[in-house]
Formats: structure tokens, sequence, C-alpha cells
């Protein structure tokens, strides 16, 4: 029986295009997961199509990471992959510290299937290689595990996240010591360290989470991080004594947010808060947002018929991994919900104005805004007196300018920053995107409105008044997969994190 089954799978392999039965041939006699070497045959004698998708090409470290679809070959997602990319990153880590030194990473995972597992696999591999490894202890947002980085004086940082994509997505983003995503030469090198390695034999890697290079990171993350962002208040006053009348719905889209959202509001005085019950659970699966993207209406949806039951004044949803934000608000009879340039245009104009006001505007302050984010940014910034700079699209690059502008001995003082996709950032604790922080300056906002008569449509109209109308429509194309010239399989396009 089981030679017959055997020579089933040689046939099979012999099936393949002979690039793909190199790769398969080297996977079934790796010492992997049992279940995983299991997958394989499976594909192999039912789904050869699928197995050869899986192992035409490989996944390729690139824009601060990986990321794709799980499954199994060198073309997807899983503890192989993971494995490789983090043995790459290791040794360029190695590479790059004085003799004597020992590296160390930190190390977070959103809600998706299989984070916690591929995190785990990262910090086992990493202790493997002798070097220290900070995981936390449950998942947690994108802009805590920049925070991580920076409080821990890390060498570098893993977030597994595949962002707001559909949920057979997961990706693997890695930060460098000043808790930016990598750039060049970081980027670059570790690619190379990537591509010397001779297959899954080249990866060392612990044998328990117990190892005494594993350190795990609990409850000690949020407070630290709720203790920074707090001096950024706008109206700590008012909002302690008013932030009871605002009323909020939130969800986190069964993702991240809900560890320290709940918690950094009511430290800000927003205590009158609906919770969106379905959508707070952490599940991988999104069952009610199969895009989990808080630019989609439809994943709004259910939080938008909370906000009209409860005769609520605002909307905040983040996306699964908390680094962008939707804002939704009611205006009469009508339900609005904001787009990416108008969340970003109200936090910056009352940012500038309320320092102004307070006398707290630093001198050589800076804003950045990516190149296809609304020109209103440098109207506002211009009638503040505040330097506007413009960068590619990408956070990292707003990260980059946060670095240089420090070490630079006349360098400006970075204030606000933001890309049209619904992601920004204020101050420098953190140097990624922030949906946590966002959402609470907005609902600033929003109380100051409503303590004025007003909601956050008028302030709208109140900035298109003051600087002239400034309209955006995005366009998004969707695609799924195609077929690659010459190639003996379909290859796959990832979106964008």
């Amino acid at each position: 029986m089981q030679q017959g089954l055997q020579q089933q799978l040689d046939h099979a392999i012999d099936s393949l295009p002979p690039e793909v039965a190199k790769s398969v041939k080297e996977w079934l006699a790796a010492d992997l997961d049992p279940k995983m070497h299991r997958q394989i045959e499976e594909l192999l004698l039912t789904k050869p199509s699928e197995l050869c998708e899986g192992f035409y090409t490989k996944l390729t470290f690139g824009t601060a990471g990986l990321r794709g679809i799980m499954g199994v070959g060198t073309n997807r997602l899983n503890c192989v992959t993971i494995g490789l990319v983090t043995q790459g990153l290791a040794n360029y880590i190695l590479q790059q510290l004085p003799q004597g030194s020992v590296g160390s990473v930190f190390i977070g995972y959103d809600s998706r299937n299989h984070s916690r597992e591929f995190a785990e696999e990262a910090a086992l591999i990493l202790a493997g290689n002798g070097i220290e490894a900070y995981i936390t202890n449950s998942l947690v947002p994108t802009p805590q595990v920049s925070w991580g980085c920076r409080l821990l004086h890390t060498t570098a940082a893993i977030m597994i996240t595949a962002s707001h994509n559909p949920p057979q997505y997961n990706g693997y983003k890695v930060y460098w010591s000043d808790g930016g995503q990598v750039l060049p030469p970081h980027d670059t090198g570790i690619l190379q360290q990537i591509q010397k390695l001779s297959g899954v034999k080249s990866i060392r890697k612990s044998t328990s989470l117990s190892d005494p290079k594993i350190h795990w990171v609990g409850k000690e993350l949020d407070s630290s991080y709720l203790e920074a962002i707090q001096p950024l208040q706008l109206y700590p006053d008012e909002d302690r004594k008013f932030g009871a009348r605002l009323k909020v719905v939130y969800t986190s889209l069964h993702g991240t947010g809900i560890r320290i959202m709940p918690e950094a509001l009511t430290q800000w005085g927003f205590t009158s808060v609906e919770y969106v019950t379905p959508q707070i659970v952490a599940d991988g699966d999104f069952p009610t947002a199969p895009s989990p993207n808080p630019e989609e209406p439809s994943a709004l949806q259910l939080g938008v018929e909370l906000m009209r039951e409860t005769g609520s004044d605002l909307l905040i949803a983040t996306d699964p991994d908390g680094d962008r934000l939707g804002v939704a608000l009611q205006d009469g009879e009508n339900v609005i919900l904001l787009n990416g340039n108008q969340i970003l245009t109200l936090c910056l104009e009352e940012i500038c104005r309320a320092l102004q006001a307070q006398g707290k505007l630093p001198h050589r302050a800076a804003v950045v805004k990516t190149i296809v984010t609304s020109q209103l940014f440098n109207a506002i910034a211009t009638r503040y007196g505040v330097a506007c700079f413009e960068v590619l699209t990408g956070f990292k690059y707003i990260a980059r300018m946060i670095a240089e502008w420090i070490d630079a001995p006349k360098g400006y003082n970075y204030l606000f920053g933001g890309e049209e996709s619904y992601g920004s950032l204020y101050g420098t604790q953190v140097r990624d995107k922030d949906a946590i922080l966002a959402a609470l300056i907005v609902c600033e906002i929003a109380l100051k409105a409503k303590l004025e008569g007003q909601t956050l449509q008028d302030r709208i109209y109140a900035i298109y008044k003051l600087y002239g109308p400034h309209f955006d429509k995005v366009r998004s194309a969707k695609l799924n997969t195609i077929r690659s010239a010459g190639a003996p399989c379909n290859g796959s396009l990832f979106p964008e994190m």
C-alpha cells in the first residue's frame, strides 16, 4: 500500500515542470512539519495545478517585507518561507553588529490566521542565531510594534500582518532600529542575505519557545505607548470635562485595535462608546467584513447601522492591524463617510490651530505628505508657517524624513504626516501609520465641533471656505491572478499592505 502510494507520488512529481519538481523534492526531503508534508502529497495527487502555483516561483522580499497568499510552497506564505526570510534577516543583523554585540528584534502579530504561528517561528529562528527576540504575548496593532522597537532599542522589528487585505493573505513587515520600515541599504542587504541561502537546510532554529533568548512582552507595552502619546492630546481639559458628551461607535474590524482602543478612549475622556460587538472579536476569517478595509463602505455597514440606532455622533473604524482609520458621521438624516484626504486635512488644520493658539507650534515645524495626497495639505501648512514636504507613496518615506531631521543639526521638527489611503501619524513616538492616535485626535475634533454646535462635516466646509474646495476620487483595480508569460503556472499579484 505504502509502496503504491510512493509510486503515485513519484509519477506526479515527474509530471511537474522541472523547476517546480526540484523545489517540491527539496521540501519533501527536508525536516518539515509532518502536516506540511501531508499537504504537499495531497496536492500532488489531487490538485497538481494548485501545487504548481505554490512552487513555480518564490515570494520576493521587497517593499519592507513579504506579503502573499497563505499556503504550501515557495510562492506562498508559510512557516518555511517565513523561516527563510527570518534567517536572511538574522544573517544581515549579525553582519551589521560590532563584534561581541548581541542583536535583538521586536515581534508583533495581528489577528490573521497563522499570524501567531509565524511570529513564533520567527522568534525561534532568531533565538537559534543568538539574537534576542521580544515577542508580544497577544495580538498587537502595527504602531505598537514600531513603538516597541524604539522602546526596547532593538536592532529591528517584525510585524506579521497583511494589513487590510482579504483573509487568504498574510505578510511580514520589517522595521529597523529607528522604528521605521526598512529602506536602502537595509532592505537590499536583507534581500541579498536571503538570496545567499541554500534552501530550507540553511535555517538555524531553536527547539523551544522557552529559549532564554525569547522574551514575552505583555501589558507593559500598552501602558508605555499610552503614556507616550498622552502629551499629544490637544484639549486635555475639555476632553476630561466634556468628553462623555461625544457619542462614539467603534469597530476594530475583527482586528487588533480592540486591544488598546477602549483604554485609550477612556484615558482621553471619551467614555460614551458603543462597540460593534460582532466585529470586535478577533477573527482572521473576517466573517462580517470579507474585505476588512475601512476605505470600503461595506466594511463599515454594521458600524453605520449601530451609529444610526444609538444616535451616536460618529463611527471610528481601524483596520485589522490598527494603522488605517475610517470615519463616518451623522449629519441630520444623512450618514457621511469621510475619505482619507478629508480625515487628514481635518487633523492637520486642528493640530496647527490648537498648537498655534496654545503657543506650542514648534520652531521649524514641518509636515509630510505623499505625492498622491491632497494639495490642501500644502495650503494649510503655508497658512500656519509650517514647511510642507512631499515624498513617494509609502509611509516608510515619511519615517525616513523624521529620522533624517532628528539626526540633522538644523533639521525640521516633524509635526504631522499622512497619505490619502487613510493613514497618518502625529508626533514622532511611532514611525509608522497610527490609527489609534488618529482616532483619538478625530474624537477631539468632533467634541470641539459638537461643543460649538457643529459636526465634522461643518468643519470640512469651513476648511473649504478658508482654502477653497479640494475634491479627489480614487479608482481601485483588484487583480487576483494572471498568466505569467512563459511560466508553467499562474503567478499572483499581491495587493499592497
